[in-house]
């Protein structure tokens, strides 16, 4: 792999750059704190509201060495970790989680720019197993056939944590690609100094789909600091997305309603409890298949004449309605003088879920393979978990010993009416679960412990986790998915997974600026429920009977994960009070026994002149090893007037052989690897007149390493259809400006451009979807 030599040479270079700067590094560990503790007091609370004036964007908070105590603090996961502050998170005034996050490197966008079509993909991985989406502290695990997997409204976050890889022992049983952490605003985070009570109007606009954002809020606390509390809601409402050469993304208006309510509690200063709950609400007309249906064919003159305009497009649409909420309670007891009790108890609940129709009346366009005439789907996350945290030494050695449970319920009902077998009783007369997204339960019981040693300027962290994780099929109720027949396999009984999941994490601090993390983790993930109760129908009901079983004989995927890195920090270099930070992080993940659909290539289910039994699961292992490997770069820098950053981002992935082939040997390459990415920023800020603003850039390659090769050299692309079509490089520029005026203090004024010179795109890993046109977006905010 030539970017090695790339790794090992910025790895060089930061030495140099170190031999030739001498700053000594002011303590910046003021958020880190609340990465280990729940805890708040007044003082840390004043520490937040500073923090969040500060322009620090993804910077990673390093400890300083010269003080052992903020040592202490400090691993390699958060040595690791990118954060999106809340001034970055408004500054993007993004529509959707994903269009906050895919400026990071590492990261991208999978999917559509139409509403509820986003998921992440994180180092190539992007199933939502791959890929934990957490928000305060609740699971969410929408794992919907062709949707997107995030719904959560940006207006209500102050942060987002991204931690690449499975190595944060607090997560298991998948994770491959990592863990996206979202935080939702406190009181604090909007209360002015000294401020018991305040409110907040923002009313934003963006020109590309006409979309008007409005939001309300009134927070406050009490004098002292017993109770903080706030009430927020905000709405989005636009009318179609306009495509870079001016056609119209048709159905794609978004309208969603959204609603939080958050209260922290401080009956003194050892205990704090927390409650919040958050709900988003959109109803519209869209295609059935939000994440990847991009132009759609218009209807016939034949069809306009019997249904009308507008009927004949309807009944090319489901009319969808769509809930997600969460909420969560937090207890953290901390007594004052024992440091070896920092005790909290965590439980959340998150559900998601669908109600699709079609309008009965314009003879609907119906199938199977898209739910019929309609559906019902929710998925439902329920989380107890309860952790300590001691403080303690042992000679020269200093220890933060972590200890926690979890439970994780996870819960999902599926339904569908597809009105052509309403009088045929082997599919219940209409009323069944879709074959390809069966109901059931996964339930996980685990535990973890984790050490945190530091030494002199060393922090070691060895972790080892257990999961014990138990799936339960739910009977389908039209028999041609649930035959007695033992030969097809229709088998929906319990399967149990379990193991350990090792970890070792080290962070060096080799000197006041220069930093070096390092992770090893040889993590697992048990099967999905659909992965383990998917089936067909069988020979009865008109099918082969060839694929028809449900796969409860998969082994457990396997990832053996490494990631080095080194991180450069220096103050007062150019002006006083500036900062710049360079990180270069290099990966390597290599999974076994990697679980995957089965069904036919090149006229065989089995291999060439084999004869398959009848009663063939849905899924299987693929034999060898899949390797995902690359490198990543990214320097910040801000200082009082002037502030610039730069990302890169290289990926590449192979596996041994053709996932659904397994008999050949031949390498192929991972299509999910999203395209070589670069990124640019720089700007200017007037503090006399509290004006930010500044220019960003991104510069994505080509990716023509698809799936879509023929490296078997038998006329038939590697991957079949399960590769992605290339796509060309393309490169984007966009502008951001924010201003306080000083006569209004309490006002902010918001600007930004997307695809200022309007280039016409395709998303690779949208399967070369069109990209959204040039999008001027505007917002105006006053507090009182």
């Amino acid at each position: 792999m030539h970017f090695k030599k790339t790794g090992i040479l910025l790895l060089f270079l930061g030495f140099t750059s170190h031999a030739q700067q001498s700053t000594v590094m002011e303590n910046e560990q003021q958020n880190t704190e609340e990465e280990q503790s729940s805890h708040t007091n007044n003082g840390s609370r004043s520490k937040q509201t500073k923090s969040n004036k500060e322009v620090e964007d993804v910077m990673t908070v390093i400890a300083d060495t010269t003080s052992a105590e903020q040592l202490k603090k400090m691993n390699s996961i958060i040595a690791g970790r990118s954060t999106l502050s809340l001034g970055l998170i408004e500054q993007k005034q993004a529509d959707n989680v994903a269009e906050l996050l895919n400026t990071l490197p590492g990261v991208s966008t999978a999917g559509s720019v139409r509403p509820g079509g986003q998921s992440i993909n994180i180092w190539g991985f992007s199933k939502v197993e791959d890929v934990k989406i957490i928000v305060d502290g609740a699971h969410k695990g929408f794992q919907k056939y062709q949707q997107g997997s995030i719904f959560v409204e940006p207006e209500l976050l102050k942060q987002v944590e991204v931690n690449k890889g499975p190595h944060d022992v607090k997560f298991g049983n998948g994770g491959f690609g990592g863990v996206i952490r979202m935080e939702t605003k406190d009181a604090i985070d909007l209360l002015g100094p000294n401020r018991l009570l305040g409110g907040m109007i923002k009313h934003s606009f963006h020109s590309n789909n006409h979309q008007n954002l409005v939001t309300g809020a009134i927070y406050g606390r009490t004098e002292d600091d017993l109770l903080d509390g706030l009430i927020y809601y905000t709405k989005r409402n636009s009318g179609n997305f306009k495509r870079p050469d001016g056609s119209r993304f048709m159905f794609s208006e978004d309208d969603m309603d959204s609603y939080m309510g958050k209260l922290n509690f401080r009956p003194n200063e050892e205990h704090t409890f927390t409650i919040s709950g958050l709900r988003s609400k959109r109803d519209s007309w869209q295609p059935w298949a939000a994440k990847f249906v991009e132009k759609m064919t218009p209807p016939t003159a034949q069809q306009i004449q019997r249904y009308g305009y507008k009927g004949a497009w309807l009944r090319k649409l489901v009319k969808r309605d769509q809930t997600d909420s969460s909420a969560q309670f937090k207890w953290n007891y901390q007594p004052t003088y024992n440091p070896l009790i920092d005790l909290t108890f965590h439980t959340t609940y998150s559900k998601t879920k669908q109600h699709d129709t079609r309008p009965k009346k314009y003879n609907p366009v119906a199938s199977l393979g898209t739910m019929g005439n309609e559906s019902w789907v929710s998925y439902t996350d329920k989380t107890f978990e309860l952790e300590n945290i001691s403080t303690f030494d042992t000679g020269i050695l200093d220890h933060k010993l972590l200890i926690g449970t979890q439970i994780h319920l996870h819960d999902r009902d599926t339904l569908m009416y597809y009105e052509r077998y309403k009088n045929n009783p082997n599919y219940n007369n209409g009323y069944f679960q879709p074959a390809y997204m069966p109901s059931g339960t996964q339930q996980t019981y685990s535990f973890y412990i984790e050490d945190q040693l530091s030494i002199a300027n060393l922090v070691l962290t060895p972790s080892l986790r257990y999961d014990y994780v138990r799936n339960h099929g739910k009977k389908n109720y039209a028999q041609a998915y649930n035959d007695p027949d033992p030969r097809f396999g229709h088998d929906y009984s319990p399967v149990s997974y379990s193991g350990w999941t090792p970890r070792f994490g080290s962070y060096w601090q080799a000197t006041n600026n220069l930093g070096f993390f390092g992770d090893i983790s040889y993590a697992w993930r048990a099967p999905t429920v659909d992965e383990s109760y998917e089936v067909q129908f069988t020979p009865s009901n008109g099918g082969s009977g060839k694929i028809s079983a449900t796969s409860r004989h998969l082994d457990k995927e396997r990832d053996l994960s490494f990631r080095i890195g080194n991180m450069l920090d220096f103050n007062n270099i150019f002006s006083y009070d500036d900062k710049l930070q360079i990180r270069t992080t290099l990966f390597k993940q290599r999974v076994s026994n990697e679980i995957f659909i089965t069904r036919g290539f090149n006229g065989t289910i089995c291999g060439p002149g084999r004869q398959c039994p009848l009663g063939q699961s849905n899924y299987h292992n693929i034999p060898g090893k899949k390797i995902i490997k690359g490198l990543e770069f990214e320097t910040y820098y801000d200082s009082r007037y002037w502030f610039a950053s730069a990302t890169y981002s290289i990926q590449k992935g192979e596996r041994d052989t053709a996932p659904q082939a397994p008999w050949i040997n031949n390498k192929t390459y991972v299509a999910t690897i999203a395209p070589r990415t670069a990124t640019l920023t720089t700007g200017f800020k007037i503090p006399s007149w509290n004006i930010k603003a500044g220019w960003n850039a991104q510069f994505v390659r080509k990716q023509d390493r698809t799936g879509k090769e023929d490296r078997n050299h038998d006329g038939i692309s590697d991957l079949g259809a399960y590769a992605l079509g290339p796509s060309s490089g393309y490169t984007l520029h966009n502008l951001f400006a924010t201003w306080q005026p000083t006569y209004t203090p309490r006002a902010e004024i918001q600007f930004a451009v997307d695809n200022l010179f309007n280039k016409d795109y395709r998303l690779y890993l949208g399967e070369n979807t069109y990209g959204m046109g040039r999008n001027i977006k505007a917002s105006i905010i006053v507090k009182f």
